[in-house]
């Protein structure tokens, strides 16, 4: 499991090890969750995967 938090600018960056992963969302105050995860995502060695995701932040 890798925990990690968004930058100032809502962006991340995490080095994983090879395999199969599943991202998901913290459940934190104020967030109201995203409809793109959990997904599960593979890793393979040297290559570079991205994963847009799309948070609700509760604010309109």
């Amino acid at each position: 499991m890798a925990k990690f938090n968004l930058q100032s600018d809502c962006t991340y960056r995490v080095a994983l090890r090879p395999g199969s992963y599943v991202v998901d969302l913290a459940r934190t105050q104020g967030i109201g969750g995203s409809k793109d995860l959990p997904q599960t995502v593979a890793i393979e060695s040297g290559k570079t995967v991205r994963l847009d995701i799309s948070i609700d932040t509760g604010i309109r």
